[in-house]
């Protein structure tokens, strides 16, 4: 009889602490949960607001020029010494002009032209050119540099320091990209071109012709 009342207190004991047990672990989880999901949560918001590793920005203007941030429906009145990163746009008006300074590179956007950064970081400057025309003055390229051009029907990648010019028709028909000095390559429908100093190449219907001593 003895023994069956110890096992009955025994009993009695760990049930007891077995729902206490449970009733913590509960408590515990409500905790860190939560803690953790917040902790995660921060972490993707000091991702999101970590500056991005390379701007430009726009160091002159004249006449009207507009700006459009990254992910905004609209447009604003483009200031001076304003940074522009990847998907940043810029539209410079009727005898308007800009100008970006960007380390090492030089954009110079003359008017009625459609600009915007497609991708920009420590070894990538990737331009959308919609139409009009820019000026690139190229300092300096790294082997791993990357500086591309795109038109509605081509993409131009510099190969060297150098002087360039591209143009873009505002309905898209053709797209000229002109050399002073420097080098490059031209793509456009499958086709790719090396282009060197003094030539221009004119892409139009799907195909190219050179110009030399421009």
């Amino acid at each position: 009889m003895r023994g069956e009342g110890t096992n009955v207190v025994v009993t009695r004991i760990f049930k007891k602490f077995g729902w206490w047990s449970a009733l913590l672990g509960l408590g515990l989880s409500t905790v860190i949960l939560p803690t953790g999901a917040a902790a995660q949560d921060r972490d993707q918001q000091d991702q999101q607001d970590d500056p991005p590793s390379r701007v430009a920005r726009i160091g002159y203007m004249e006449g009207s020029v507009s700006f459009q941030p990254a992910g905004e429906p609209d447009w604003v009145q483009a200031v001076l010494n304003r940074p522009m990163t990847t998907g940043d746009k810029l539209w410079t008006d009727k005898d308007s002009r800009a100008e970006l300074q960007l380390g090492a590179v030089l954009i110079r956007l003359n008017s009625n032209t459609g600009f915007s950064f497609l991708n920009l970081d420590d070894d990538t400057i990737q331009i959308q050119l919609t139409s009009g025309s820019v000026n690139l003055r190229v300092r300096r390229l790294d082997r791993d540099d990357v500086v591309e051009i795109d038109t509605p029907n081509l993409a131009f990648s510099v190969t060297q320091r150098g002087s360039y010019r591209v143009e873009a028709s505002e309905n898209s028909a053709y797209s000229v990209v002109s050399i002073r000095d420097g080098g490059g390559e031209a793509t456009g429908n499958g086709q790719t071109y090396t282009l060197h100093p003094r030539t221009a190449m004119h892409f139009q219907r799907y195909r190219f012709t050179e110009r030399r001593g421009v």
